[in-house]
């Protein structure tokens, strides 16, 4: 029964982050790129 909880809960903040990342490359109006690799995502987004 936790597994279900866990496994919506994965999928759901997967949608999201692709969702924000998304919504923060076009909102930078970078050149336009199919899509963020994790790595860059943490570099581009969030305080080192």
């Amino acid at each position: 029964m936790r597994l279900k909880i866990w496994f919506r809960l994965a999928i759901v903040s997967v949608l999201f982050l692709t969702a924000a990342c998304a919504t923060m490359d076009y909102g930078r109006a970078s050149k336009p790129r199919s899509g963020l690799t994790l790595q860059e995502w943490r570099r581009s987004y969030l305080p080192t």
